[in-house]
């Protein structure tokens, strides 16, 4: 393939990745392996595929891509080499020559046709070729926008193998295709080419759905009678992505794989994962060289002046031409011939100005498969949903333990659903998540909001917003007052407050009626969750109105045009804060926070929501607070929400991180006085 991966000699890494293809197609098997990008990992793919099938060696080779765009990409690569490419065509004749015969013109399948030497041939009285020596049959080749066939041609080991490229998430079950003598083919060999965009990468949700498809629907393409080969050459786009979980062992141990570095040391021999803490000095290549004086030139330019950006690149590489012997030494870098010759002088100076022009971050990504986790916030606010998830009590489902004193709900309006939590307490915060759901329950355990099923409008049959809105309220607030809410020793307890988002513009008007006149009012308010960031004026700056309750970042109060009743307004950055700080205390230390029950993958759904927004420290106006954002691909927050306003209605019944959890001592009973009885 002269004009693909022909282009430049491969790497050692290369010959590796290739070694591992051919294996996984004649032994089978699952691998993994995550290239830089511009590694040719995609022409790689193509070509394996093509290798499976021309040789004989696999019968039925699917290539699964991103989207179907990347898909319409990989087939029609594949059809320019069998159709145009040459050297393909002396070695497999019997194959492009048919291709080249339908001349791009797919209506020419279904005639064409093709002539061998009866085998055996009795002579005159054959059956089969009636003495004429030659039988002429069908190629059966098929020549689609997402499929290809080749042809049927006697003697040829390629025959009738079949060549496809789809979205990963455009269907994949039932795939199979029947051969002329009525055999059903089913795949043998697959192929996924990068398979995530940096939208799916960016959210939890899209990252599990593709593994989903991957586990259940792909792995179990070649049913029970022959092993899979699955080969996936992909880059790592995120932290904790769908390559990034493949290619950890523990979690998934039946794929195989490699992480593939640009660069693997860079010059001075400083670990190309950053300097090691353990002493490790750089002799100043890396930091004064490459990263002070050759990026000073190859920076420094006036953006106005036409030409003058060339300019500083090539005394830059002047620069490192003089001093090349220096500045090369100890750099490892994964394929020497990863350079422009027309502007660079080697690898190394390619990777550095890659690091250089582009900066870490997307050095980290796209070159090293090692991606910096820019959302992570504050070192003590960075957490994995798998590390959440992992928070367990092992107290049972739906029991409150014993030392907690406070049950507390929140519910969390959507126009579909309603997302709730239980959560008890401790008087001094340790708390438990009891419970948690949404109304009306969904058919799978792992969901998005906005394909939920059954809807509210469809769980109460109402007619309009606000109808379906309040009908169901009224169903879940019911249905948890009137649950059996019990501690391990058995004593009942009931929610001492029910907390419901009232922010969302289209329900404060039916929250607040809905707060106001049920039967529950007592333990009912609704709420709002400002945001109150550093240049933000505090929550509780000003002076109290009449009748306002005040606690830490939180007001029970009330304003004009509210005509049913008062609310709870907090200051959601803050109490998002304490909710990680909570999170972050180890399970059974004071104030920590745990999950019900004993199974780790049951909060699956609900840690990616807890991990959905990332902290940033912002300094501003005398005061420095974490300021919380939605991570990329907006992926649903609404346990998040309700972990938060669970504790500010713990705040609200009296919960302090300072208060110490064991009972109040009794008071010591008063000295009888004698008295006179009449």
């Amino acid at each position: 393939f002269q004009a693909s991966t022909g282009l430049k000699p491969f790497s050692p890494d290369h010959r590796r990745a290739i070694d591992r293809i051919q294996s996984c197609a004649l032994e089978g098997g699952l691998f993994v392996q995550a290239f830089p990008r511009g590694f040719a990992k995609t022409t790689i793919s193509e070509n394996s595929a093509l290798w499976a099938v021309l040789y004989g060696h696999r019968r039925f080779v699917p290539i699964f891509g991103a989207d179907a765009t990347s898909a319409a990409g990989n087939i029609d690569s594949i059809k320019i080499e069998l159709s145009d490419n040459d050297l393909l065509y002396e070695d497999f004749p019997e194959v492009c020559h048919a291709v080249r015969a339908l001349e791009g013109k797919p209506q020419r399948c279904a005639s064409q046709t093709h002539t061998a030497e009866c085998p055996d041939c009795p002579g005159d009285e054959c059956p089969a070729c009636g003495g004429q020596g030659a039988v002429t049959s069908l190629t059966h080749i098929e020549w689609t926008a997402d499929k290809i066939v080749l042809p049927t041609i006697a003697g040829s080991a390629a025959g009738g193998a079949i060549l496809t490229a789809r979205g990963l998430m455009g269907g994949s079950r039932g795939m199979k295709h029947k051969q002329p003598d009525g055999t059903q083919q089913r795949p043998d060999c697959v192929l996924i080419d990068d398979p995530q965009t940096d939208d799916s990468a960016g959210t939890d949700l899209q990252v599990n759905k593709r593994l989903d498809v991957i586990r259940k629907n792909i792995l179990k393409l070649g049913g029970h009678t022959k092993k899979l080969a699955v080969v996936m050459n992909a880059t790592v786009i995120r932290r904790g992505d769908l390559v990034e979980q493949l290619l950890t062992p523990k979690k998934f141990p039946a794929w195989q794989g490699e992480r593939i570095p640009m660069v693997r040391a860079w010059a001075g021999g400083v670990p190309a994962g950053g300097p090691d803490p353990k002493g490790w000095k750089d002799p100043g290549t890396h930091d004064g060289l490459w990263l002070g004086d050759y990026a000073r030139l190859r920076t420094t330019f006036d953006p106005d002046a036409l030409g003058d950006q060339q300019r500083a690149h090539r005394e830059a590489t002047a620069f490192y031409e003089r001093n090349r012997e220096r500045m090369d030494a100890g750099c490892v870098v994964a394929w020497e011939h990863c350079y422009d010759p027309a502007t660079e002088l080697s690898a190394v100076q390619h990777a550095y100005n890659s690091l250089i022009d582009d900066g870490e971050e997307v050095f980290a990504s796209e070159c090293q498969n090692a991606p910096l986790d820019k959302n992570a916030g504050p070192g003590h606010l960075s957490l994995s949903a798998d590390a959440i998830a992992g928070r367990l009590s092992r107290v049972a489902r739906g029991t409150v333990p014993n030392d907690a004193s406070r049950l507390v709900v929140f519910v969390d309006v959507q126009m579909d659903l309603l997302f709730w939590t239980a959560c008890a307490f401790a008087d001094d915060f340790t708390g438990y998540v009891v419970d948690y759901g949404p109304w009306p329950e969904q058919s799978k355990p792992y969901f998005a909001a906005k394909d939920a099923r059954p809807t509210m409008r469809k769980k109460t049959g109402a007619d309009s917003l606000e109808a379906w809105l309040y009908a169901g309220l009224d169903a879940l607030v019911g249905e948890l007052m009137a649950r059996d809410w019990r501690r391990e020793n058995g004593v009942r307890v009931k929610p001492e407050r029910i907390l419901v988002d009232a922010g969302w513009g289209k329900s404060t008007e039916t929250v607040d009626k809905f707060c106001g006149r049920s039967a529950h009012a007592s333990v009912l308010f609704p709420s709002h969750g400002a945001y109150v960031g550093a240049k933000s004026r505090v929550l509780n700056a000003s002076a109290p109105k009449p009748g306002e309750r005040r606690g830490k970042d939180w007001q029970l109060t009330h304003a004009p045009g509210r005509r049913f009743q008062r609310f709870v307004r907090f200051d959601a950055n803050s109490w998002k804060t304490f909710v990680y700080s909570r999170l972050n205390t180890p399970v059974g230390g004071r104030g920590a926070l745990a999950l019900y029950g004993a199974d780790a993958k049951a909060h699956r759904l609900f840690a990616d929501h807890a991990v959905s927004e990332y902290g940033t420290e912002v300094t501003a106006n005398g005061r420095t607070i974490t300021e919380w954002g939605i991570r990329p691909g907006r992926p649903d927050n609404h346990f998040l929400d309700c972990l938060v306003g669970c504790h500010v209605a713990a705040s609200m019944l009296g919960c302090d991180p300072l208060k110490s959890s064991a009972p109040a001592p009794r008071p010591a009973r008063p000295k009888r006085q004698a008295v006179t009885e009449w």
